[in-house]
């Protein structure tokens, strides 16, 4: 090979490995670039995402507090308070229904509405568009109501709660504890209180948690990878468990029974 030839290689090497070099550099320079704008990105839509989460519970709240309110439902929570005029309390029965029935046909997104008498007794409801027949028997005041919640955590926490509207965990719905489970919801319970601050009566708004999921799913909508959200509680039974999830099955661990958790997704 002659002389010309070999430098002409040489200087062509020494020309091509900065070039390389330059180019890798600005393609790792481009991509760490990328990627700094996509997290700033999706940053800014989790950010978005948790005021509009918290902005859908603070007006639904306010729904349910408002709800309360409703001279109907005052009216109501004293006659079923008293034992004397059995009559008016039967007649005020189907006016509270009609009232919860025409109410859920107005506002989207209520799963049921119940009105719990003050031993924690639910005497009216209106499910899915459907008014529920009490067929349980009170020995004790002579009345008909659907189902005892006096035990149940939430209406517990709820009677405890030093706010006007308590707020229950987002969990799968359960009428019973032997029955089967209805799709994720939020419980808003609202105590009725005399001019003593006593209670009185309940009201309970269950909002399905579909609107929820569907935050989530517009939030991460055209990006790569998974996306959960979990819980973080002292609780330990909640502790860890996926309240979003895009499989179904790896939600809610603690009612389900499955080992589903943040925790061991990640070791």
């Amino acid at each position: 090979m002659r002389l010309r030839q070999k430098l002409f290689l040489i200087l062509g090497m020494m020309t091509l490995v900065p070039l390389l070099v330059l180019q890798f550099g600005v393609v790792e320079q481009i991509g760490a670039d990328l990627e700094r704008r996509i997290t700033a990105e999706l940053h800014g839509k989790l950010s978005k995402l948790g005021v509009e989460l918290d902005t859908l519970i603070e007006s639904q709240k306010a729904l349910t507090a408002g709800l309360a309110e409703a001279p109907v439902l005052r009216n109501f929570s004293r006659v079923a308070a008293s034992k004397n005029d059995e009559s008016a309390y039967d007649e005020m029965v189907l006016t509270v229904q009609d009232f919860f029935y025409n109410y859920q046909q107005r506002i989207g997104n209520i799963q049921a509405l119940r009105f719990l008498d003050n031993n924690g007794k639910t005497v009216v409801k209106v499910k899915e568009g459907h008014r529920i027949v009490p067929e349980l028997f009170d020995d004790e005041r002579g009345r008909y109501y659907i189902a005892d919640q006096s035990n149940r955590p939430f209406y517990k926490a709820a009677i405890k709660d030093p706010n006007d509207v308590y707020v229950s965990d987002f969990e799968l719905g359960q009428v019973q504890s032997d029955a089967d489970f209805c799709p994720a919801m939020i419980r808003y319970s609202v105590p009725i209180r005399n001019e003593g601050n006593e209670i009185e009566a309940m009201v309970i708004i269950n909002m399905w948690g579909t609107r929820i999921d569907e935050a989530v799913k517009s939030a991460i909508r055209g990006y790569t990878g998974k996306a959960y959200i979990v819980e973080v509680n002292d609780k330990q039974h909640r502790d860890g468990i996926y309240l979003f999830h895009e499989d179904a099955e790896q939600r809610f661990a603690n009612q389900l029974g499955s080992d589903y958790r943040f925790s061991n997704e990640i070791g």
